[in-house]
């Protein structure tokens, strides 16, 4: 099979990395890995380690995406050793709060010893109380009805390849969603070079690698990103590009700490 077709779902033409390459690596890019089968709602952890993994505990929230509230009790499954290399069911569900209909933001946290150890979240409409159809119907009235979600972006510092020792150029990116407003969902981040928005020319800075992408938040929540580029590309003009299901776009210039120069 030709390799361009199976990457295809994971980055376009010039490289730059799609909606399914983050699922992907959402999925499979932890060596344990805490997820939710969506029909019966149980939790169940994917190990590819070669020892088992002890103390280990699951934790479910459910969340108003209007205001971020909490939709019923956090559900704590029962501590389980995760074995090796293997499906470990929890023997626990993430059932749905009672009294609560439309679409919820599902955050699942795995951790052992009290250290975070697998996070996951889904956007999810109850089952049963009324029509998913409904719920999603419901959902997207509301997106279309409300003002886009305000985010507020810093970059603390920018490090030439010169100054590091590497071949790339990196930056440390804070994304604040505000307090008092509804969920920021599916954010998704890119470099580009100034200008980006008016004419046809593409202006992207491609290949760069995002330590996060395609995520949400809560409101009220802050978030710390790492974007890493080649050395050579022109920082001059760098700016942050953030886009989202309910974001208001935004551009943000990305400049260099004074004593990284290279």
């Amino acid at each position: 099979v030709d390799v361009s077709l199976r990457l295809g779902g994971f980055y376009d033409y010039y490289l730059d990395t799609t909606g399914g390459f983050w699922g992907v690596r959402a999925a499979a890019g932890e060596a344990v890995h805490l997820q939710l089968n969506q029909s019966s709602r149980a939790l169940a952890v994917i190990s590819r380690k070669f020892a088992p993994v002890e103390h280990a505990q699951a934790t479910a929230t459910y969340r108003d995406l209007r205001t971020g509230a909490l939709a019923g009790q956090p559900i704590r499954c029962t501590p389980v050793t995760i074995a090796a290399n293997a499906v470990t069911d929890l023997g626990c569900e993430a059932t749905w709060p009672v009294g609560h209909e439309g679409v919820l933001l599902l955050r699942l946290l795995l951790t052992v010893d009290g250290v975070a150890f697998s996070s996951n979240e889904y956007w999810l409409a109850p089952t049963g109380a009324i029509p998913e159809e409904t719920a999603w119907a419901q959902f997207r009235t509301w997106k279309a009805a409300s003002q886009p979600v305000q985010l507020s972006v810093t970059a603390h510092v920018v490090v030439f390849g010169a100054a590091s020792g590497t071949s790339a150029s990196s930056a440390n990116l804070t994304l604040h969603a505000p307090a008092g407003g509804p969920a920021a969902l599916g954010i998704r981040l890119q470099l580009g070079h100034g200008g980006s928005g008016n004419g046809e020319a593409d202006t992207r800075v491609l290949p760069a690698w995002f330590s996060a992408n395609y995520f949400s938040l809560l409101p009220g929540e802050q978030r710390s990103v790492l974007v890493e580029c080649d050395s050579g590309t022109d920082l001059g003009s760098l700016e942050l590009r953030v886009t989202g299901y309910n974001i208001a776009a935004l551009s943000v210039p990305v400049r260099m700490h004074a004593d990284e120069k290279g």
